[in-house]
């Protein structure tokens, strides 16, 4: 399940609709996508698109009529159509499409459900990881903000809840192919000169950016899982770390995954980021409360000490750190609520959901943070090295 309205796709900004073509009913909108799949998919794309061919339930995650919409919406329905292509089979298994001629179907063992790791996860890092509510907290929210995304039912509760790593691993592949599917298109943007001029190159870069980010997100989540389960219930985890097949799909998806990203970041290194003012601020405070963030702060107000506080340099190491000494408690205190109002204010004019994704090197280097060494430790002790796609089948036993 691909959270709907995660890729902030601005191009309606900078088409005008007399110019913009209409595709008014389901069978003009199949043509239009067959015809962008048929120019710039790749083989592995278009075998996902293809699967649709005689049930024909792309529309239901269209959400416009328009050009525009219809390719705001290109990766969702990659992204859809690969779950239902990833159906548990009549032997229990959970079957996971690597590429074209490769599916992997991986029997499933015992599991505890995704919610656990609600109690050892942060809440400030729940907060900071927009997936991590739906896929793994089990909430209806984003952001702190109330959504009607995820069925919370236990009888229908999203896969990545209910099945652990295993569906969390089914999203983490979805999110692939969708991020894939986008960056394919990028062809389309830049000679079929979708745009006015001058190009928008940041409307593709949201576009593919913002499934991009799944990929850390989801190691975050899948590791987490494995660390949790290797402490509290070891059983689970010495069953998983068994499954041959589960982490040869795993190996696989995450080789291709990583590849992508490291293609995309080449791609899109040079496009600026459409919200620039904003992220400079944000680049400047991190709202930490720390004495170097209110320094700068200090400092960006043309707050001048007066008696009531005194900065200080520290050695720590080979760096030299900023302190506050504080000479006037009441005065100092104002000045820490001058501080949080200003936070307050910046956040209110913002919409944090196109914050976000309009600022995917930040998000990728905070995701990257929380990535600590134990975590990253399981997940190399549960890729199986030299896996490739050629080889892989000798693997599985």
């Amino acid at each position: 399940m691909r959270m709907i309205g995660f890729c902030l796709f601005v191009l309606l900004q900078n088409i005008s609709s007399a110019q913009e073509k209409t595709y008014a009913t389901k069978e003009k909108r199949k043509q239009f996508y067959n015809l962008l799949v048929e120019k710039y998919a790749s083989d592995d794309v278009k075998k996902i698109w293809l699967s649709d061919k005689q049930t024909s339930i792309f529309d239901q995650w269209v959400s416009g009529k328009k050009e525009t919409e219809l390719i705001n919406d290109y990766a969702t329905v990659i992204h859809e159509l690969y779950h239902h292509n990833c159906v548990l089979t009549s032997n229990s298994e959970q079957r996971y499409i690597i590429n074209k001629d490769i599916e992997i179907d991986v029997p499933l063992t015992e599991v505890y459900k995704s919610t656990e790791l609600n109690k050892i996860v942060r809440k400030e890092q729940q907060d900071s990881i927009a997936r991590y509510v739906m896929y793994v907290g089990g909430k209806n929210e984003f952001l702190g903000l109330k959504t009607n995304l995820i069925n919370t039912n236990e009888e229908n509760m999203i896969a990545s809840v209910q099945y652990g790593i295993y569906g969390m691993l089914e999203e983490f592949a979805a999110y692939y192919y969708g991020a894939n599917a986008s960056l394919q298109l990028y062809d389309f943007f830049a000679k079929e000169k979708l745009w006015k001029e001058p190009y928008e190159a940041y409307d593709f870069k949201h576009l593919v950016t913002s499934d991009a980010i799944a990929y850390y997100e989801f190691r975050i989540f899948m590791a987490n899982y494995l660390l949790y389960a290797q402490k509290k219930y070891p059983e689970i985890y010495k069953e998983l770390y068994a499954n041959k097949p589960l982490r040869v799909a795993y190996t696989l998806l995450t080789d291709k995954f990583t590849q992508l990203c490291e293609q995309i970041t080449i791609l899109t290194k040079n496009i600026p980021n459409e919200m620039q003012e904003e992220l400079e601020l944000f680049n400047i405070f991190d709202f930490s409360g720390s004495d170097e963030d209110m320094i700068r702060f200090f400092t960006k107000m043309n707050i001048e000490e007066d008696g009531i506080f005194e900065i200080k340099e520290e050695i720590q190491g080979d760096k030299k750190i900023k302190k506050i000494i504080v000479l006037d408690k009441e005065e100092f205190l104002e000045l820490k609520i001058e501080y949080r109002e200003y936070e307050k204010e910046m956040y209110k004019g913002i919409d944090m959901l196109e914050l976000y994704f309009a600022m995917p090197d930040i998000q990728e280097k905070y995701l990257q943070q929380q990535l600590t060494n134990d975590l990253l430790m399981a997940l190399e002790n549960f890729k199986i090295n030299g896996i490739t796609e050629e080889n892989y089948k000798q693997f599985l036993k």
